[in-house]
């Protein structure tokens, strides 16, 4: 196969052969893993800390904590052929929690994935990907790193994430890539100020780029994007006591995208490789009355298998996200918040510490500054870090125990809080 293609894609394909050499161990193309927990959990709920003694009452007496029970049970599928790969997995989680009323003491997140990637020719090659999920947690909801709510929401939410992209090489150096990819985010809420009102969006986003093979581990490239999000609740963004038909909806924050930018995709090892596209947003608010953002736009990653069982990966994005803070100023209804300049940097360790004990860590740090509306230039900070300790008892079976930590800091009152759980149990693969 052509060298530029092979290259542009090897870090997609090396991870699917990862994928494939772990199920294949056994002589089987698939896998199938459960997990079975008990957990601690101090804010299930996302409650803010900072409550007023008014809002406290207006909540009423709601307990922030419990403990619980959290079966995940998942099965992977993967193909691996001399010119196709594909891999597709279907994960069920679902959580009991002892603090919730019995109409809703269950939570459930149901994720599918597949991926795909198929050469026609020397020239052409072909990828995909579906991913849909069912869930109340908004870290689950958000497949590109960055948050746009951090908060569980009342009622379970859908978003699917899918995309195509077609790489070609027109001679032995210089290569091209168009894609396409689309974002649809539903949640189970309606009402003016509702999380439906503020985040139910369509995301579409075209791209096409110019690759060069430098080297046969460094290719550059320059490029374009077009991003479009429409927003599709309908609703007002904000609720009144008094009705007001003036009031912005939804589609009022609809934002139009245009990126350019250059990138490096870099493979000095089998093991390691690393991406990055650097560039500017320029972002238009059609259905609104505010001015033109121009942003600085990065997506960074780094990954690093050094030694068989433990591996490494570090990242950083920066754009604008949408928010689910729309809050207007008190002088001009017409100034509201329409999105947030965010960065998110965001890592991941597995090691193997013992033959038989392995532990992994993630952390992540968001920092968003609002656009426009009551809150123009302040800042959310939200961190999260969660450590495991897996002891593998046999080759299919093992015992572990975890903790994770998320924070929320904010320049907006009464919108702080911060989350502790603690879990214990086992996990069993096949």
């Amino acid at each position: 196969m052509n060298k530029l293609i092979t290259f542009a894609s090897l870090a997609a394909v090396g991870a699917l052969s990862l994928q494939g050499q772990a199920v294949d161990g056994s002589g089987r193309p698939w896998s199938v893993s459960a997990k079975l927990r008990g957990f601690y959990d101090d804010n299930y709920r996302t409650t803010p800390s900072n409550l007023t003694p008014e809002a406290k009452e207006y909540l009423g007496n709601v307990d922030k904590e419990s403990w619980g029970i959290n079966f995940a049970p998942g099965i992977k599928y993967v193909l691996l052929r001399d010119q196709t790969t594909l891999t597709a997995s279907l994960d069920y989680d679902l959580r009991w929690y002892e603090a919730q009323p019995s109409s809703k003491e269950f939570d459930h997140t149901v994720r599918a994935e597949i991926a795909g990637s198929h050469a026609f020719s020397e020239r052409f090659r072909l990828d995909f990907f579906e991913s849909p999920v069912y869930s109340e947690e908004p870290s689950i909801l958000e497949p590109n790193g960055g948050q746009a709510s951090y908060v569980r929401t009342d009622g379970n939410a859908w978003r699917n994430y899918a995309g195509i992209g077609l790489t070609t090489s027109l001679t032995e150096q210089l290569g091209s890539r168009l894609g396409y990819s689309n974002t649809y985010y539903n949640y189970q809420d309606d009402g003016a100020g509702s999380i439906s009102a503020l985040l139910d969006r369509m995301e579409h986003l075209a791209s096409a780029d110019l690759r060069w093979q430098f080297q046969p581990a460094i290719i550059g490239l320059v490029g374009y994007q077009y991003g479009y999000f429409d927003y599709t609740s309908g609703d007002q963004l904000w609720y009144t006591d008094t009705p007001d038909r003036t009031l912005p909806e939804s589609d009022a924050r609809n934002q139009e995208s245009h990126y350019g930018f250059l990138g490096v995709d870099y493979t000095a090892l089998p093991g390691l490789t690393a991406q990055i596209r650097a560039g500017v947003n320029y972002a238009r608010y059609p259905n609104a009355h505010v001015d033109d953002v121009t942003a600085p736009f990065v997506d960074a990653a780094l990954a690093y298998e050094y030694m068989e069982g433990s591996k490494v990966s570090v990242g950083v994005k920066h754009d604008l996200r949408p928010t689910d803070v729309a809050i207007a100023r008190t002088d001009d209804l017409s100034s509201f918040t329409v999105s947030q300049e965010a960065t998110t940097v965001y890592a991941f360790v597995a090691h193997r510490i013992f033959p038989k004990l392995i532990g992994t860590l993630r952390g992540s740090w968001q920092h968003g500054t609002f656009e426009e509306g009551m809150y123009d230039g302040d800042s959310d900070n939200f961190y999260t870090v969660d450590v495991n300790l897996a002891y593998e008892i046999t080759a299919n079976f093992a015992a572990e125990v975890g903790y994770a930590y998320d924070k929320l800091d904010s320049d907006i009152p009464m919108r702080d809080y911060d989350r502790n759980r603690f879990y214990v149990g086992v996990k069993a693969t096949y």
